[in-house]
């Protein structure tokens, strides 16, 4: 199966204490080789929070922006994820260790049509200030 290189960060202080605002998660995703991957869909990235302060809650994707030539950049391999705290959930202060995993198909030709998945993770951090 081949592999994909994902890398995310969130600025620090980015989400405040007791707001439900979604704050920016940058991702770089390239191939094994290090060929920056584009035109990945919200539906391929999957993010989970694996510990949070305070009440447990969950956080969800909000929306992926493809920061790429495609889309007017002069880089490729970059996307922005919007993510927020689940339904009316709001950040407490503290740490956030969250998830993100990103998976495409790709077709290889030739009939009947294969498919090669190609999987990448990454593990980071998003900091909730006063």
């Amino acid at each position: 199966m081949p592999r994909l290189i994902v890398e995310a960060v969130s600025a620090p202080g980015a989400a405040k204490d007791g707001s439900s605002s979604g704050i920016d998660v940058g991702v770089s995703v390239s191939d094994e080789a290090g060929n920056p991957v584009n035109g990945l869909s919200a539906a391929k990235f999957v993010l989970a929070s694996i510990y949070a302060p305070g009440p447990a809650s969950g956080l969800e994707l909000n929306g992926v922006f493809e920061v790429s030539s495609a889309t007017g950049w002069p880089v490729d391999g970059f996307y922005k994820l919007s993510v927020s705290p689940v339904g009316a959930n709001v950040w407490h202060q503290g740490g956030y260790l969250c998830v993100l995993v990103v998976s495409q198909a790709r077709g290889t030709g030739g009939w009947p049509p294969t498919f090669i998945w190609d999987r990448g993770q990454t593990v980071f951090r998003i900091d909730v200030t006063k």
